[in-house]
């Protein structure tokens, strides 16, 4: 990937390669340039546009294009820095997440829902766990498969209850604003609430320290934890829905499943999940 690219004059610097480098993402002023396949960007349009229609929290289209052989578009910087990182600072420097960024987390977690509401469909399984890549996990512990599938078929199940929504796929802090979230490229159709718990069980797949590429820079509280899962009910409860702490255990399996495959390029923290996953859920 080129480390800066200019396009009608603005100039952009690179900031991440995605998706084994058929996509990169740029940073302008102001601005996020995202570039790469066309079917890659096509898709991120459809996703984008759909979400924007339903008027979810997330950054402003300005354009969109083609440059060389490649695709892009352009869309609003919904700030400097994540909510993530605002934690994982509070974490370093008082032990714990502000009471100030913890309310930006509620904030946009119920804007979010309630755009997301607006997208309900029926439940389809094959999408969903096509969304998890259920069946990629399977395929990595073929000696758990079996169990892992059982398992998925009785979360389904209970989820049956909640409409599906178009999901973010990886509503977690690093991606959150205070304004929205972005990247969206892993959007799919699943169960209401599954991108809500994501956003507090997604640090759980975090080991606390040791010699792993990556671990938790911080942790919810007790008290975190019940306020977000109530604010998550009355969410809930405002369309008529069972509460969404209720099930949080089966969101959480879902959001499990998703983290724990394809992490062949970290794999101290891939042995740590698949570890995990089996003691926690299929144990």
């Amino acid at each position: 990937m080129d480390r800066s690219i200019t396009i009608d004059g603005k100039a952009y610097e690179l900031v991440a390669s995605q998706q084994r480098g058929a996509s990169a993402v740029y940073r302008g002023k102001d601005e996020y340039l995202r570039i790469g396949e066309k079917r890659i960007i096509e898709r991120h349009l459809e996703v984008h546009r759909a979400m924007e229609a339903a008027h979810y929290p997330i950054p402003k289209l300005l354009d969109s294009g083609k440059v060389g052989y490649r695709y892009y578009f352009l869309e609003r910087s919904l700030g400097e820095v994540p909510l993530g990182d605002l934690f994982a600072a509070d974490w370093k420097a008082h032990g714990e997440i502000s009471e100030s960024h913890f309310l930006e987390l509620l904030k946009v977690a119920e804007s979010f829902g309630n755009a997301q509401i607006e997208t309900r469909t029926d439940g389809n399984k094959r999408e969903l766990s096509s969304g998890i890549y259920l069946e990629v996990l399977c395929d990595e512990l073929p000696e758990h498969a079996q169990k892992v599938r059982a398992r998925f078929d009785a979360v389904f199940e209970r989820l049956a209850q909640f409409p599906y929504v178009l999901s973010h796929g990886d509503f977690n802090p690093r991606n959150l604003f205070s304004e929205g979230a972005i990247d969206l490229e892993h959007s799919f159709q699943a169960p209401f609430g599954y991108d809500l718990v994501t956003a507090l069980v997604h640090i759980e797949l975090h080991p606390e320290k040791g010699d792993y590429e990556f671990f938790a820079k911080y942790r919810y509280s007790d008290e975190q934890k019940k306020r977000y899962l109530a604010s998550l009910d009355k969410i809930a409860a405002r369309f008529q829905l069972p509460p969404i702490s209720t099930y949080a255990d089966d969101f959480a399996f879902l959001r499990a499943i998703w983290s724990t495959v394809r992490m062949y390029e970290w794999p101290k923290l891939q042995k740590w999940r698949y570890e995990y996953l089996v003691r926690r859920y299929l144990s």
